[in-house]
């Protein structure tokens, strides 16, 4: 819940500092529509969660299901897709397929929420995480508005309306 609430607050701050600035300005220009702003908030959240995987690799290793094969290295690779979608959303040619691949990424690391679910009930803490089981489930209950963000941010789902001709 905590990266919901951090792309939810990086959203709504990138969305007032376009607003608060001069229409023609370049901040409004890179931030000034909701998608945008979405953008920003969900690509800084997925780059803060991405450098922290790389950064303390050990924190995650509980959350990892015991049938992955390579923990330590499936760990790497989590922070670094992290990184690399949240910079692909900012670059148009892949900015579709960032969104498409966060999304999808969204689902794959479900079972890692399942897990610290089940560590949680046995009592199993993992450093800096809350140890109620009820808040992994509510966690859960956030994948899809993660997997929604990651679609509209890159402009998968819905399409973007086509500026109107004046």
């Amino acid at each position: 819940m905590f990266f919901v609430a951090l792309m939810l607050v990086l959203s709504f701050i990138a969305f007032l500092v376009a607003k608060l600035g001069p229409r023609s300005g370049l901040l409004n220009q890179l931030l000034g529509t909701k998608r945008d702003a979405l953008r920003a908030g969900l690509s800084l959240a997925f780059l803060f969660v991405g450098v922290d995987h790389l950064l303390t690799p050990d924190r995650y290793a509980l959350m990892v299901p015991a049938w992955v094969p390579y923990p330590t290295q499936t760990i790497f690779l989590t922070g670094i897709c992290e990184i690399a979608g949240a910079m692909g959303l900012w670059i148009t040619p892949t900015r579709k397929l960032a969104g498409l691949c966060l999304a999808l990424y969204a689902v794959a690391v479900s079972p890692a929420n399942i897990q610290n679910w089940q560590n949680a009930i046995q009592g199993i803490v993992v450093e800096g995480l809350p140890t109620d089981p009820n808040y992994y489930l509510l966690r859960l209950g956030f994948q899809p508005l993660i997997i929604l963000c990651a679609l509209y941010a890159g402009a998968v789902w819905p399409k973007p309306k086509a500026p109107q001709a004046q």
